[in-house]
């Protein structure tokens, strides 16, 4: 029980990490520094999706079938696609510094933290799935809230002065490292195995691409609203509105993240295994459950953000935050729309509605980009972050509606009676 609450202890702390780095930078750093950062963490966070392919939807059910010592050359033959795709990315990435797009420096740390953050990700993930859960929730606290203590500790030794990039990317790069080093260090055991001489399985490689394309287009889709936005404020506006942007946006995202830590990740397991067993009464009786307690969540950590937000800005005192306060109403209630959409979508999730989904998201990103578009010019700021909150909307209503569409032609093979009596059967 004890390793269990440390276990969440370390997750809502590497979670919690992400908020106090958001409001540090904004206390620290020049406007305009802020908003830099703003957009590169936008750029690398996208760039990590795209090295990676989604290929881990496939890879991770697969792995999970087969003996850890069978493990080595099939991680080889998954570094081979991430290299390949890394060096598209990096040869894309150098054409931007050939342009003079951005400078040398920041393609160097751009380059140096996506191998990383990429590299640690997947580790990961190879740690929780080979049942190293504490190890992985360790790794992550490393890479995620250790060195965002030691940049607040390293800022209050001389609060007068601001924090430059140089030191934000140098310790997150050492601790993306140390992450690296430490999973490595507990999948030894399967790591080392003499089996390496195993041809390239390239039949495993295209049937995982083909399998993970979908839902790699889903997550670029997805994930397209959330950072282009940060490159439309300072393409409508200036380098100096991102960084009380991004600031808001990262305080209103704590309403999903910590919606899916305390709620989703539990409940969603239920309404597949529900669902694969085809109990009606069982899996509408969580459907209703896992939306009360998203509802009741989403709600209150809203209600907490927006009642502590005052206390935030007062200890960031900076007039450029100050006045774009407005921007939290949107963005709040933008990701209470984007918690509820969980419950709609992980009913299609478990229903295998991989392209359903893959149609509601297509439709929120196209709400957006037309909505920034439409309104940029205008309003601004203020304009990217309705249009997220529009966005959000559509998600919601989309998911919502092709899920009540799905239900009502599905049709159940058993009920939860005859599912029971089943059960007691074959036992």
């Amino acid at each position: 029980m004890s390793g269990r609450l440390f276990n969440l202890g370390l997750r809502i702390a590497s979670l919690g990490s992400r908020f106090l780095l958001a409001v540090l930078l904004a206390k620290s750093m020049r406007v305009e520094d802020f908003g830099f950062y703003g957009l590169f963490a936008a750029a690398l966070t996208y760039l990590v999706y795209v090295v990676g392919l989604d290929f881990y939807t496939y890879n991770v059910r697969d792995l999970v079938t087969r003996p850890m010592s069978t493990w080595r050359p099939l991680l080889r033959d998954q570094c081979l696609i991430y290299s390949m795709t890394f060096a598209l990315v990096s040869a894309c990435a150098f054409s931007f510094w050939v342009a003079g797009v951005i400078s040398g420096k920041t393609l160097i740390w751009l380059l140096l933290l996506l191998a990383s953050e990429h590299m640690a990700q997947e580790l990961n993930r190879l740690l929780i799935i080979s049942g190293k859960v504490l190890q992985s929730s360790i790794a992550l606290f490393i890479r995620s809230g250790l060195w965002v203590l030691i940049l607040a500790v390293l800022w209050m030794t001389n609060p007068n002065t601001p924090l430059q990039l140089y030191q934000v990317f140098s310790l997150w790069l050492c601790s993306s490292i140390l992450a690296i080093v430490l999973s490595l260090w507990c999948m030894r055991s399967f790591l080392t195995d003499d089996n390496i001489n195993v041809p390239v399985d390239w039949v495993r490689l295209r049937t995982g691409i083909r399998v993970s394309a979908i839902f790699f287009v889903g997550t670029l889709m997805l994930k397209l609203s959330s950072s282009a936005d940060r490159f439309l404020v300072e393409y409508f506006v200036d380098l100096s509105a991102v960084g009380p942007y991004v600031l808001y946006a990262g305080l209103a995202g704590a309403i999903v993240a910590l919606v899916d830590a305390a709620v989703v990740v539990y409940d969603y397991p239920g309404l597949i295994r529900a669902w694969q067993a085809g109990d009606e009464q069982q899996f509408q009786s969580l459907y209703r459950a896992f939306l009360r307690r998203v509802m009741l969540y989403a709600l209150a950590i809203a209600t907490v953000l927006a009642v502590s937000l005052n206390p935030v800005l007062d200890f960031i005192d900076k007039q450029e935050v100050l006045e774009a306060w407005p921007l939290a109403i949107p963005l709040i209630l933008a990701n209470v729309l984007l918690a509820l959409a969980n419950v709609p979508h992980y009913a299609l999730y478990a229903a295998g509605q991989d392209r359903t989904i893959l149609t509601a998201t297509i439709i929120s990103t196209t709400v957006f980009l037309l909505a920034a578009i439409m309104m940029g010019p205008m309003l601004g700021t203020t304009a990217i972050a309705w249009s997220f909150f529009l966005s959000s909307l559509a998600v919601l209503l989309s998911k919502a509606t092709l899920w009540r569409n799905i239900r009502r032609k599905h049709t159940w093979t058993i009920t939860s009676l005859q599912f029971n009596q089943l059960s007691h059967t074959t036992t």
